[in-house]
């Protein structure tokens, strides 16, 4: 067994990535280092020659600590080892992980009971705790008929009213007119939200540039609901083979017949991805309504792993005394 660890080597991140799985592709070496926010690492374990575990961090300075975070800002899946349980591989991985130049690890998205969750969680240092749940559905589960029948009502109700509703479906270039409405609406939707990340510039310019590099390689599907001509929903995704994320959805609220065409324009997406061959698509962590409607909860975990004395003092001073906490307990 070899661990490979150091900065990005895109040709082989890539192939571990493609043989591993998941494809997602926001894990693309490509989007990683676009959307690093500190120096790149990534730890590859070959076996034969061949890659059997992978993950990408990268080390933040914060608050005079070296911090190692999963690579990019929206890498939904941190998931590092194939399906399989392979023990062996993800030990070497935990050490290798163990190795990047910090003071702290911290991993969140880990699956619970996952050979990777627990070989990290066996570290000297580690502390786990419960992380934000994530949502994943699938696409031709049995879970999205009544959405869809749900989705269909609301155009009808909408038709009755007078309006007239269009669902536009888009695999987008870079220029896309839709794409470029698309990435306008979500900047509107964090600003009524009362800004945050994405409303900053630099933040705002380096989601566009990702999404534009994904859709010139052909792996955007967009799909926007306009009522009466106004651009009213929306939802952006990406997919690599059978993975997909819905990276941008979002609702301008105070629109006339606004009600319900989130779930609309993000089922006309899921069904967009599905088309260009997801079997799973993650709609990530947080609260929005639409998550819980369409996909059930899957607990995540998230873990700190102090790897220097200074590591070690600051574990403790969030109260987390350097016991391990079984994943899942």
């Amino acid at each position: 067994m070899t661990v490979r660890r150091g900065p990005p080597d895109p040709p082989a991140w890539d192939d571990a990535r493609r043989r591993l799985g998941p494809r997602d592709p926001m894990r693309r070496a490509d989007v990683l280092e676009a959307t690093a926010t500190g120096t790149p690492w990534t730890v590859v374990v070959d076996r034969a020659g061949c890659p059997v575990a992978a993950a990408a961090v990268a080390v933040e300075r914060r608050r005079g600590l070296r911090v190692a975070r999963h690579l990019g800002d929206w890498a939904y899946w941190f998931d590092p080892t194939p399906a399989a349980a392979d023990i062996p591989a993800a030990r070497s991985l935990a050490r290798g992980l163990a190795c990047v130049p910090a003071d702290v690890l911290h991993l969140r998205g880990l699956a619970p009971g996952a050979p990777a969750t627990l070989a990290l969680a066996t570290l000297p240092g580690a502390a786990a705790e419960p992380d934000t749940d994530t949502y994943r559905v699938r696409p031709d589960g049995p879970d999205l008929s009544s959405r869809r029948t749900q989705a269909a009502r609301t155009l009808r109700r909408l038709g009755r009213r007078g309006h007239r509703v269009d669902v536009e479906r888009h695999a987008p270039g870079p220029g896309d007119p839709a794409l470029a409405a698309a990435l306008a609406a979500h900047h509107a939707e964090w600003e009524r939200r009362g800004g945050g990340l994405h409303t900053a510039p630099a933040a705002r310019d380096r989601l566009a540039g990702v999404v534009r590099g994904l859709a010139r390689d052909g792996l955007v599907r967009a799909s926007l609901v306009r009522v009466d001509g106004r651009l009213t929903a929306f939802a952006v995704g990406v997919v690599d083979g059978p993975d997909a994320v819905v990276l941008l959805a979002g609702l301008e609220r105070d629109a006339p017949g606004a009600s319900g065409l989130g779930l609309v324009a993000v089922l006309d997406g899921i069904d967009a991805l599905r088309g260009a061959g997801a079997t799973l698509v993650d709609l990530g962590s947080g609260r929005d309504g639409f998550k819980r409607t369409l996909a059930y909860p899957e607990p995540q975990m998230a873990l700190r792993v102090a790897l220097t004395t200074r590591g070690r003092i600051a574990v403790r001073a969030r109260g987390l005394r350097g016991r391990v906490a079984r994943p899942g307990a």
